[in-house]
């Protein structure tokens, strides 16, 4: 009889643990289905809502619950409506949504607001604005347009930090290598009160062979800094006369400018700008 007990009392127990196992597995499995129907669900309305373009819905889902916290796939759909189509934006209303949205905005969003803005010649704002905050990526996407509204900003008074300058000029000298800047010689000098001691600002009129640049080389030579020196040597070997052999010739023994790795960029380019002078006087 003990036995007969002992045995139905374990029985007992390995069909209730059974059934719990059972009940329990259940359990799981309808959360398990129940979460992967939410997910398909707000899959599908978040494809609905980028096909909509509704930018508003977008970023209220981004910022999530206190539950949730953000919902990444809904910031990355932000992201892409926004990015794809800031252009088509009333450009008021795309400026608003990108200061709206530091917390998640991305590199590609600031490009295409730098593009929206060239657009609708928003030129002040993208000068005074959006590239001192951006920097380097509101530059970058900027195509030959740039050139034209830099040079009008600059020749009529317009608020531009001389760190922003600096930096479009860097983008102008690479489009005026790449052969797409279309401003003329007068154009560019019109600029050189503020620029002339800029060294890629001379750059760019060495690239451009302005022989009406000869007085800023002139006194590019006597500037404090290195790289100037040495671009205005190169600009005189392009466009110099014979006076300018000497000085020439003078920098590329005495001057004093390391560059890195113990280069001295000064000498080397003036050495190179006298002996091509001579050359061109010569013929």
């Amino acid at each position: 009889m003990h036995k007969h007990i002992i045995a139905s009392a374990l029985a007992l127990t390995a069909f209730t643990q059974t059934g719990c196992t059972i009940i329990s597995h259940f359990v799981q499995k309808k959360k398990s289905d129940d979460a992967a129907a939410a997910e398909a669900a707000d899959q599908k309305k978040l494809e609905a809502t980028i096909a909509a373009k509704d930018l508003s819905k977008l970023k209220t889902e981004c910022a999530g619950t206190a539950e949730t916290g953000p919902k990444r796939d809904w910031c990355a759909g932000y992201q892409q409506v926004f990015t794809a189509n800031a252009s088509n934006m009333q450009c008021d209303t795309a400026w608003k949504e990108y200061n709206g949205s530091a917390d998640i905005r991305t590199q590609q969003m600031t490009e295409a607001m730098a593009l929206a803005l060239a657009d609708c010649e928003k030129w002040d704002l993208y000068f005074t604005e959006l590239v001192p905050n951006a920097g380097s990526i509101a530059i970058r996407p900027m195509d030959e347009r740039l050139e034209k509204a830099f040079l009008t900003q600059t020749t009529s008074g317009g608020d531009i930090k001389p760190e922003v300058g600096s930096a479009v000029l860097g983008h102008l000298l690479g489009l005026q290598q790449n052969k797409k800047a279309t401003g003329t010689c007068d154009d560019y000098l019109a600029a050189s009160d503020i620029y002339s001691d800029n060294a890629t600002y001379v750059r760019i009129l060495v690239e451009k062979k302005c022989t009406g640049a000869v007085q800023i080389f002139e006194q590019g030579l006597l500037s404090d800094d290195g790289y100037v020196r040495a671009n205005s040597c190169t600009g005189l070997a392009k466009v110099g006369e014979a006076k300018h052999i000497k000085p020439l010739e003078n920098l590329a023994w005495t001057d004093k400018f390391e560059g890195p790795n113990y280069t001295m960029p000064v000498r080397e380019s003036c050495r190179d700008a006298y002996g091509k002078l001579e050359t061109r006087l010569s013929m």
